[in-house]
């Protein structure tokens, strides 16, 4: 399902009466929320962007910042003991 199906989904359950949650950009979904007939919650979404491109850049991102605080713990320590 793409953007476009899930904004057509919205617009036919609205023609029919039912209530829609969003559209809900949670930025690499959009999603729409809404009750079928028995009560029970359900959702649409669809994917607006690759999802494991942007873990592994995240999971770059985090091991630069641990590589930045190890060096930085071992700055300080060297420091303090030079100072002892």
């Amino acid at each position: 399902m793409d953007k476009e199906e899930v904004t057509a989904a919205r617009e036919r359950l609205l023609s029919t009466d039912v209530d829609v949650i969003g559209v809900t950009d949670h930025g690499f979904v959009q999603t729409i929320y809404f009750f079928d007939p028995n009560g029970l919650r359900l959702e649409l979404s669809a994917r607006t962007s690759d999802v494991a491109a942007e873990q592994e850049a995240h999971t770059g991102r985090a091991r630069m910042s641990r590589a930045a605080m190890r060096a930085v713990s071992g700055q300080s320590k060297r420091l303090w003991s030079n100072k002892i």
